[in-house]
């Protein structure tokens, strides 16, 4: 899960700004699902999916510039392998924040991102796949 991460960046069962970047707010908690977006009346809380399966791996971890800034590995999934991006540039020089997790909800379908990567936004990124270690920092699922 993502939560030993958040915690490692002082977002246990709360929101703050991130170190470094003014423009984002990350929130974590684990006292009910999707209780970081609870107040939000613009996000559509995503269900779990009612058929239970057996898990995959997928690759877990914070990287920003290519660099891990919280544990990494390996976590047991109930759902589909998921990473998003953020790009950015200050002062001329770009800068990416990646997050790579496990999508335990229907997110990934919700977006068209079943087994391939799409471009949400300018500067934002996201990709899902539903098999075993299909998607790390070095492996990016493509078609």
């Amino acid at each position: 899960s993502l939560l030993p991460k958040f915690r490692y960046l002082a977002l246990n069962n709360g929101c703050s700004t991130l170190v470094g970047d003014r423009e984002v707010t990350a929130c974590c908690c684990d006292y009910a699902n999707a209780c970081n977006v609870a107040n939000r009346t613009d996000i559509t809380i995503p269900t779990v999916s009612p058929i239970p399966e057996f898990p995959i791996s997928c690759w877990s971890g914070v990287y920003v510039n290519g660099n891990a800034i919280s544990n990494v590995g390996y976590q047991s999934c109930n759902g589909e392998c998921a990473s998003i991006s953020l790009t950015t540039t200050i002062a001329n020089v770009t800068h990416k924040a990646e997050i790579y997790t496990c999508d335990p909800t229907s997110v990934c379908s919700s977006m068209g991102m079943i087994n391939k990567c799409l471009n949400i936004e300018a500067g934002v990124d996201g990709c899902c796949c539903n098999t075993d270690a299909c998607l790390t920092p070095q492996k990016v699922w493509l078609e």
